[in-house]
């Protein structure tokens, strides 16, 4: 539109005086592109919340913590355990787009101005991908070389300078009807990929918490739901592409401890991945460090970890369980379950979406599941003029969350982006 406008000014001063009614339209025609330009100022000032679900295109089935992403703005979430989201999003320019993203589907687009008529109620479904069968190779794909040669490229896929993450974090113990909460939003100093976890930090920016009720907090019941620790670290104690002792099965050592298998090919935002699952290796003597049974999705071209998804395995467990009896606690695990997941932003990836959930029971009272889940999303991640926190700001491993946070109420998101609530 400015090459038009230029034109007309270069028209102007050769053209005759009387252009007639040529010169007339070029004259209108000149403001009405200077007033589309300043309208569309005017509309990337206006913020916008989006709100619906994320359905299959051909079940429509909820997708479950499927991915919503601004690319410009690199602002985005996840969808709740139902599909159901909300997004923020500030300074929308008209030419913005909001990506789509789950494992197994054709990523979307969609621009944002095609959103607004309905950005309260929204149906946004996704086309699963194409069904990719084994590749027909002259060899056979080998696991172990995938994962050795994917963790050899991590410095080559993942940022090479620190970044600062904003993320929305919420934690939830529940007991039948009883349900303690907290949830807040974070910032997580994320150091380059050249370095190890423990030079990353996080901080709270603000919080909020649901206490138990009073009357399961009574004298009489000395068996309260457990304080939940290092939940706000997730997005640091779950990124094992720093490999961390979460990732063990990524480590030069895990081949000793592991069975790995190639289960076949998927799709991650349009791009192919393989599929490579993991379980501790049998035999009589089990190494300690192999905990861990799951699958780890690695992308064809770059061999980019993209996603992991694991549980702990029997042995895991044994292990857990035996740190609660040394510490007296009178809960067991029965079940633990960790998700991460990257998204692509400017040619590497980053951290995007951290999760456990467990499951416990109580040891000193009639057998009772208490459920467990802490999420941590990535809202916005910006790499200019990154600091690290001061150390009095940051909150600590064996810190409970809920020590930090104030009261709820009904205003307390009102513009920032948030895992929608399941009912």
């Amino acid at each position: 539109m400015s090459v038009l406008i230029d034109d007309y000014d270069s028209f102007c001063n050769y053209a005759p005086v009387n252009m007639g009614i040529m010169g007339g339209f070029l004259f209108q025609l000149r403001w009405v592109i200077i007033g589309l330009l300043l309208s569309s100022v005017g509309l990337a000032q206006s913020p916008v919340l989006l709100r619906g679900r994320l359905v299959d295109s051909q079940t429509g089935q909820p997708l479950p913590y499927a991915a919503l992403y601004v690319p410009r703005l690199k602002v985005g979430t996840v969808a709740n355990g139902d599909g159901r989201f909300q997004l923020h999003i500030d300074q929308a320019a008209p030419t913005d787009s909001l990506r789509l993203s789950m494992v197994g589907h054709q990523t979307r687009y969609v621009a944002l101005r095609q959103l607004t008529d309905h950005a309260e109620a929204l149906t946004l479904a996704l086309v699963p991908a194409a069904q990719h069968l084994n590749e027909v190779v002259v060899r056979p794909i080998d696991p172990v070389d995938l994962v050795v040669k994917a963790v050899r490229r991590i410095h080559k896929n993942y940022p090479d300078q620190p970044a600062m993450m904003t993320g929305f974090y919420r934690e939830w113990v529940r007991e039948k009807e009883f349900l303690v909460q907290s949830e807040g939003q974070l910032e997580l100093y994320k150091a380059s990929y050249g370095r190890s976890s423990s030079a990353d930090a996080v901080r709270m920016l603000k919080g909020r918490r649901k206490p138990l009720p009073t009357y399961f907090l009574s004298g009489t019941d000395t068996c309260h739901l457990p304080n939940i620790t290092n939940g706000p670290h997730l997005g640091i104690m779950l990124d094992i592409a720093k490999l961390t002792n979460l990732g063990t099965f990524l480590l030069p050592f895990g081949e000793a401890g592991y069975t790995y298998a190639y289960e076949g090919m998927t799709s991650v935002d349009d791009r192919d991945a393989y599929i490579i699952s993991f379980t501790p290796r049998l035999g009589p003597s089990p190494r300690n460090s192999a905990f861990f049974e799951g699958k780890v999705l690695i992308e064809k071209s770059s061999l980019a970890i993209v996603k992991a998804h694991f549980t702990l395995s029997s042995n895991g467990r044994m292990h857990v369980n035996n740190g609660l009896r040394i510490y007296q606690l009178p809960i067991h695990l029965l079940y633990r379950h960790y998700l991460i997941t990257y998204q692509p932003l400017d040619g590497r990836y980053t951290l995007h979406h951290a999760q456990v959930e467990n499951h416990y029971q109580y040891t000193a009272r009639p057998a009772q599941l208490i459920r467990n889940l802490m999420d941590f999303v990535v809202t916005k991640t910006s790499f200019d003029n990154v600091q690290k926190f001061a150390r009095r700001d940051v909150i600590t491993e064996n810190q409970s969350f809920s020590e930090r946070v104030m009261d709820f109420d009904d205003s307390f998101w009102a513009n920032d982006n948030v895992i929608v609530e399941e009912q």
